[in-house]
C-alpha cells in the first residue's frame, strides 16, 4: 500500500529540480489590472517560471505545468501578450528589454507590480557645481603686487 501511495506522489521531473520559491502577486497597468498577459521570471541560468494574470490581476508563477514556484536567486521579470492575444501596449521597459529585477527566496514571495504605460519624468541632471579653487596661504610680505 505504501509503494503505490509513493508512487502515485513521485513526479520525474522531480529529479535534478533547483530550489524554488513560490511566488504570487498583482500586475497592474495604468492602475488597472493586466489581465490575460504572461508574466515570466527569467534567472540568471536555468529555467524560467511563468503565469498567466487573471482578471483581478493576480497570478501564481508555475515551474512546470504540475509545480508551482521559480528558481530562487535574481531574476528579470519580462511581460507579453500570447501569441494571439492582444491588449494595451506593453512598454519595451517592460518586456524583451525589461528591467525589472526581483530576488526570489526560498519561501513565499508576493512582487506586486504597478506598471505605467508612459515613463515618469526624468529630471534632467545637473551639472556638477565648481568648487572654487580657494588657497588659505597667507600673502608673502615681500612679493611684488600684480597688476592687470
Amino acid at each position: 500500500m505504501l509503494l503505490v501511495f509513493v508512487w502515485l506522489r513521485w513526479d520525474p521531473s522531480d529529479y535534478g529540480r533547483p530550489p524554488l520559491g513560490y511566488v504570487t502577486g498583482k500586475v497592474s497597468l495604468d492602475g488597472k489590472p493586466l489581465a490575460g498577459v504572461i508574466i515570466a521570471f527569467y534567472p540568471e541560468n536555468g529555467r524560467m517560471g511563468t503565469a498567466i494574470v487573471d482578471k483581478d490581476g493576480s497570478y501564481d508563477v508555475k515551474y512546470t505545468n504540475r509545480v508551482r514556484g521559480t528558481k530562487i536567486g535574481p531574476s528579470t521579470v519580462h511581460f507579453a501578450w500570447q501569441t494571439g492575444d492582444s491588449g494595451p501596449t506593453i512598454p519595451e521597459r517592460y518586456g524583451d528589454r525589461s528591467e525589472l529585477k526581483v530576488d526570489v527566496q526560498k519561501k513565499k514571495n508576493v512582487f506586486n507590480f504597478d506598471l505605467v504605460s508612459t515613463p515618469p519624468e526624468e529630471t534632467p541632471a545637473q551639472p556638477p557645481k565648481r568648487q572654487r579653487n580657494v588657497s588659505r596661504a597667507k600673502p608673502r610680505p615681500n612679493a611684488a603686487p600684480v597688476l592687470d
